[in-house]
């Protein structure tokens, strides 16, 4: 299976090996019904933005892989990723599902954050200001810590 990869290096520099590899996944019906998918990182305490992306069909390979490191050797700034697909081209017509997770970088590791868009989510809102996500449906508190699985190429 071909990765659409997004380059996504939202630093200057890198603290040695410190970074995260984000992989979003589809089921079958959002990949199906998907058109474009748009993503968005905000990072630091002010939730500056660090990336914003819209990726149409003719590009749009799933998974989406995101690679990011710190800004300026920031190792503490938490990021905060939204990702929506959308039934029309260049993010638009109806949202077919979305997620949002927060992420902490490691000091020293490359973490591996894997999240999946779920068909059940398509007529959900939920509110990422108060860091909710959707989930199986349902709006639930937004994922957030450092990576479990270590990532390797």
């Amino acid at each position: 299976m071909a990765a659409s990869a997004i380059a996504a290096v939202v630093s200057g520099c890198a603290a040695g090996e410190t970074a995260l590899y984000a992989r979003i996944d589809a089921d079958g019906t959002v990949r199906a019904d998907a058109r474009s998918a748009e993503v968005t990182v905000l990072g630091g305490d002010e939730r500056e933005a660090r990336f914003y992306r819209v990726v149409p069909r003719g590009e749009l390979v799933w998974p989406i892989e995101l690679w990011l490191e710190p800004r300026d050797e920031d190792v503490s700034r938490e990021l905060r990723v939204s990702v929506r697909a959308w039934s029309g081209q260049s993010a638009t017509g109806e949202v077919v599902s979305s997620r949002f997770f927060r992420a902490e970088y490691e000091p020293g590791v490359v973490g591996l954050v894997e999240v999946a868009l779920d068909a059940r989510c398509a007529a959900v809102t939920c509110n990422e200001a108060r860091d909710e996500t959707c989930y199986q449906g349902e709006c639930l508190s937004g994922d957030l810590g450092t990576a479990e699985q270590r990532w390797s190429p």
